[in-house]
């Protein structure tokens, strides 16, 4: 449709308020269900420790003082150091979502529970070296009473560049950790950066993490105490674990050989992510939530049904999309225009009769297609379960999936599925999944979106990676079972896209810049998944795309209204076209051996 500047900014600033509003309704309603959703968890509180550290010499910003003696007894880890490279300032704010950090000087009593929901304790010196308060018995016996209740313990050692070096409390750290069978090693690590690899359980879709000078650590299994090992040294002449976190009773001790990996000068190096992954090391000090993960096992098989449809919508007097030859699929079908278009298009209401025509005909393409075919589970593999899409020809793709619903190293075989591989690899269910998200909680990870080609082939869609938007929306019903909704929302920008890049390379002449200026562009996709309750499965999905595309075209010249006497007046009156892609997927999985189950059930 042709609209004049004012026009379409009026329209654009509505579009823009619709979105804002449908946010504010993502936050706060369950999509399809009309149910509200619970209110986000609060902040954890978490204290750290100064009480064992040197007495607190007053230096401001904790920086470097003119009386170095002070500097080289004071505590550089505290978390309101901003002037130090291992303050904990930039970390205190980094985990703010999660925890709200503050510091203090009072001994951990049997009743810091009511005090706390988190205690940080970071490389004390020994009472050799001067600390007035060394980690002792009594500690070890009320922290550890302190997590069996459900508090979080952090610990973390310091840089060992001589195993041998009597300056940090080696003893008193392992008296502290002993309980929940963890233990320190008098072992240098060298500095390192440690990869995470893209099927990490707890660290899924980051790149590195530093780790300077740290300590190794050794876990010995013992009753009321389960440990993940979330980071290990890449030292092939130090190896183990510098990582590792321990569920003990209600609670959760993680244990970290360098303090470094928390200090202000690492945070900076977003070459690596090394922020984000010590952010999403914290957050996995969280109980786990309703939904941990996909409850995929072994010798599984879904009968799977995928139905699509995409659309394009404009006026095809105005659109050179509408120009091309569509696909024998495609169904045009072509009608009176909206009433609403008829009245701003009526030439006795415009400022310029010549150059803005009314709309005579609205034309709208649709191709629907439908695939049916086999999710084959096979064996599991580390972390991974190897998978298999197969239609009913045996033709397959062959992926490995993580249990966040991640379809990762899919096998680049070209077969018969290629037209819908875009679609069994990216858009059958939300994933990741956050273990730790309660009902109504919400968090963030990359995702990849395809862009609804003009030509409505599913083979030709743009893809694009953008950080979504996710949701562990409230409980509702889904055949006959009941399920949590997990959605999944992306706001994407296209500035980036060019008028050829929406059609077929032999086409990119015909929809040359020279002719065509895109002025805006941008996509909201909405995903949903229900999963089942009882055995973690997704039922059903859902997907939604709108995209518009904004553009002046040459063949549709601008006009311009003057007036000719000694001052010349000209105003140029400029015209856009629009249209509007949209795409829509529904999915539905019928896996072997799970029929329906009463609302009792749980997971």
């Amino acid at each position: 449709m042709r609209y004049k500047l004012f026009c379409k900014r009026s329209v654009m600033k509505m579009c823009l308020l619709s979105v804002l509003l449908g946010q504010y309704m993502f936050t706060t309603f369950a999509f399809g269900s009309g149910e509200a959703i619970t209110e986000k968890r609060r902040p954890l509180r978490l204290l750290s420790d100064e009480y064992h550290q040197f007495p607190n010499i007053p230096i401001d910003q904790r920086a470097f003082p003119t009386d170095t003696s002070s500097y080289r007894n004071g505590y550089r880890y505290a978390i309101d150091s901003a002037g130090t490279p291992n303050g904990l300032f930039w970390w205190s704010q980094l985990i703010r979502d999660d925890f709200r950090a503050a510091t203090t000087q009072i001994s951990p009593g049997p009743d810091l529970m009511r005090q706390t929901d988190a205690y940080l304790i970071i490389c004390p010196r020994t009472a050799a070296k001067g600390n007035a308060h060394p980690l002792n018995e009594t500690d070890a016996q009320n922290l550890q009473k302190f997590v069996a209740e459900g508090g979080i313990l952090i610990l973390v050692y310091n840089s060992i560049d001589e195993p041998n070096n009597a300056d940090y409390d080696f003893y008193g750290m392992n008296l502290i950790a002993k309980p929940f069978g963890l233990e320190f090693q008098a072992t240098g690590t060298g500095i390192l950066a440690i990869p995470i690899p893209p099927d990490h359980p707890q660290l899924f879709g980051l790149d590195s993490v530093i780790c300077g000078d740290g300590c190794t650590l050794a876990f010995h299994p013992q009753a009321d105490s389960a440990a993940t090992v979330l980071l290990e040294s890449t030292n092939p002449k130090v190896p183990g674990p510098v990582a590792i976190r321990v569920r003990y009773k209600k609670g959760t001790v993680l244990a970290i050989g360098d303090g470094g990996i928390f200090g202000n000068a690492h945070m900076t190096r977003d070459d690596i992510g090394h922020a984000a992954a010590v952010k999403r090391l914290m957050h996995c000090l969280l109980p786990e939530g309703p939904l941990p993960g996909y409850g995929f096992s072994q010798n599984q098989t879904a009968s799977v049904q995928v139905k699509q449809e995409m659309t394009l919508a404009g006026y095809p007097e105005a659109l050179r999309l509408f120009d091309m030859p569509f696909d024998a699929s495609v169904k045009i079908g072509y009608s009176e225009p909206p009433q609403l278009d008829t009245r701003a298009g009526d030439p006795s209401k415009s400022e310029n009769t010549e150059n803005r025509p009314s709309p005579h005909i609205y034309g709208l393409a649709k191709m629907a297609n439908q695939w049916n075919g086999k999710l084959i589970v096979g064996a599991k593999r580390d972390r991974t379960f190897a998978v298999r899409w197969q239609d009913a020809n045996g033709a397959e793709i062959a992926a490995n999936l993580t249990a966040r619903g991640e379809l990762l190293e899919a096998k680049p075989t070209a077969s018969a599925l290629d037209s819908w591989r875009q679609i069994l690899l990216n858009d059958v269910w939300v994933n990741p999944i956050d273990p730790y998200a309660q009902v109504g909680y919400d968090w963030e990870s990359p995702a990849m979106i395809a862009i609804p080609n003009s030509r409505l082939l599913p083979e030709k869609m743009i893809m694009r990676r953008q950080t979504a938007q996710f949701n562990l929306e409230s409980s509702t019903d889904q055949q006959g079972r009941p399920c949590f909704v997990v959605s999944r929302l992306v706001n994407l920008p296209l500035n980036d896209l060019k008028p050829q890049d929406l059609v077929d390379p032999v086409y990119a002449d015909y929809f040359d810049q020279m002719q065509i200026s895109l002025v805006a562009q941008g996509c909201t996709a909405l995903m949903q998944t229900w999963v089942d309750k009882a055995v973690g499965l997704p039922i059903k999905t859902q997907v939604q795309v709108s995209a518009s595309f904004w553009w002046s075209d040459r063949k549709n010249k601008t006009g311009f209204i003057g007036t000719h006497d000694w001052l010349t007046h000209e105003t140029e009156t400029l015209n856009y076209d629009v249209v509007t892609i949209s795409r829509k997927l529904w999915i539905d999985f019928n896996w072997s051996g799970v029929s329906a189950r009463n609302a009792s059930d749980g997971r």
